[in-house]
């Protein structure tokens, strides 16, 4: 006697429904998404599809498959069986999936299972609700409060789970109200833009980049598009380590039709810092994107760079594709004992 089986009583359109969900699965699931401005958002939808695919998922489950016991168990058993053995699968499919991930240089978290297992329960709750409104036609006070309960619930979560996509819609729209203004580092805009280098990486759990936004220790005497000096900027407090600044990951705007990036930076100390750009073909691979350093000195710094001038190492001369940049990072060079520096304004003109 098969414990588990398929349930033959599937029509044709269920099964290709099943087929097209469980191709959609595998590619939110497994395919890693290529970073761009969109990136960001994409991952989070993503993240919140978590709670109502696991839903479905515990449905199609429940539907799909056939789930029996010897004729030794009462029918009540295996009643209870059949709402309950898709939920511990559904369980079993999302620590597989979080266990696959760091395969796939994706990560790993409790957050994802837990919304994935938060969905299946919910999903188990429905079924369950339904089945108590079948056995007791007339209302009850524990079928309508179980009711309440699980619209309250599967409504919170929604409104946790969808906070985080209007945030990285919103961060989206930001950048391109004001572009080319890169950022504007004012309160409460800067957090929006920028991120620490690196990122998760765990070798240096005690040692994190930190950024915050400050008022600006110095006056900077200049403006663009009308637009006064700004009262703000992102002090970064970098790790003792390499690659530690901060960086940004841009959307949809072109950068043709400009002549010059405008960067103004200060520092206590005098110190390197390097500026890292990629566009859409940039790989990991140092020759496939723009790299310089720059020496900045204690106080206030200005960088003008030429566009024409962004260009791939010397052993590869190609231009950046200027049509699709994708990436600016600014960091420090290793240090035992790291100096902060500060981001005023970035933008091109």
């Amino acid at each position: 006697m098969r414990f588990i089986s398929i349930n033959p009583a599937l029509t044709r359109l269920e099964r290709l429904l099943l087929s097209v969900f469980a191709l959609i699965f595998v590619i939110g699931a497994f395919i890693r998404f290529p970073d761009s401005g969109f990136r960001g958002l994409i991952m989070t939808v993503f993240n919140f599809l978590h709670f109502p695919v696991f839903m479905l998922l515990y449905f199609i489950g429940q539907r799909c498959f056939i789930f029996t016991l010897p004729p030794r168990f009462s029918s009540a058993l295996a009643a209870r069986l059949t709402l309950f053995a898709p939920l511990l699968m559904c369980w079993v499919i999302a620590i597989f999936v979080e266990l696959t991930q760091p395969l796939l240089q994706r990560s790993a978290t409790w957050s994802d299972l837990m919304i994935s297992g938060s969905g299946a329960f919910l999903g188990f709750w429905l079924l369950y609700l339904i089945h108590l409104n079948r056995m007791q036609p007339k209302p009850r006070i524990k079928a309508a409060l179980l009711t309440v309960l699980f619209i309250s619930a599967f409504s919170a979560i929604s409104v946790y789970l969808l906070r985080p996509i209007y945030a990285a819609g919103q961060i989206l729209a930001l950048k391109h109200r004001v572009f080319p203004l890169l950022s504007t580092h004012e309160l409460p805009h800067s957090p929006l833009h920028w991120f620490p280098l690196p990122q998760r990486d765990p070798q240096y759990k005690n040692d994190q980049t930190v950024l915050s936004v400050v008022p600006c220790p110095l006056a900077l005497n200049t403006s663009f598009d009308a637009e006064p000096a700004p009262k703000h900027c992102i002090r970064v407090d970098p790790a003792a380590q390499s690659w530690s600044g901060l960086g940004q990951i841009f959307g949809v705007d072109t950068w043709r039709g400009y002549e010059k990036l405008e960067i103004f930076l200060s520092t206590d100390q005098d110190q390197i810092i390097s500026l890292r750009i990629d566009d859409a073909s940039s790989t990991h691979r140092h020759q496939d994107r723009f790299n310089r350093e720059f020496e900045l000195k204690s106080g206030l710094n200005h960088l003008s760079i030429p566009l024409k001038n962004l260009r791939k190492n010397s052993n590869n001369p190609q231009a950046l594709n200027l049509s699709h940049i994708r990436k600016i990072f600014l960091f420090t060079v290793p240090s035992k004992t790291p100096i902060p520096f500060y981001l005023y304004r970035i933008y091109l003109h």
